[in-house]
């Protein structure tokens, strides 16, 4: 009876020793993304696509026009995920990912990086969700590889799809 006991009492701390990372990491990320309306967030989900350009580039190239497709997903917790193609004028298109939250009820903060890691492509952008839920604007700072440069820059997107 005793084995028993202690294995179940075993097999118990076991299980709350692995849980404890994962509530401790769901719990951080509570705290530092913002609690949304649900109107706000479902009003995020969905395909969104618009042009974008660079304003600044660190060599003083000129700058690349490209257009982003964005497919944004909500979790569980409150972070957002997107999938996106960046597409740039005369080049070929790229696969990013972004993740991040909503930092207020109109501001998104994500990072973005290429699903290629060898491809070094990555950076931040902030995003304003617009009073009727349709368009996001937004600025990006990051590592551009077709220049070798950081660039900064400024983009569009309207909602195209559910």
């Amino acid at each position: 009876m005793e084995n028993i006991t202690t294995a179940i009492i075993g097999a118990a701390g076991t299980i709350v020793g692995s849980s404890v990372p994962v509530v401790y990491a769901w719990s951080r990320e509570r705290q530092t993304l913002a609690p949304i309306t649900s109107i706000r967030r479902k009003a995020l989900a969905g395909k969104w696509q618009g042009p974008g350009t660079d304003v600044y580039s660190e060599n003083a190239s000129p700058p690349i026009q490209f257009t982003l497709t964005a497919d944004f997903r909500l979790t569980l917790t409150r972070k957002v995920r997107a999938m996106a193609v960046l597409s740039p004028v005369g080049h070929d298109s790229v696969d990013v990912t972004l993740e991040g939250g909503f930092y207020s009820e109109d501001f998104i903060q994500m990072t973005y990086r290429s699903t290629d890691r060898k491809r070094r492509q990555l950076g931040v952008v902030v995003f304003k969700l617009s009073d009727l839920a349709d368009k996001l604007t937004g600025h990006f700072a990051g590592f551009s590889p077709l220049r070798h440069v950081f660039v900064v820059g400024k983009l569009e997107l309207t909602k195209v799809a559910r």
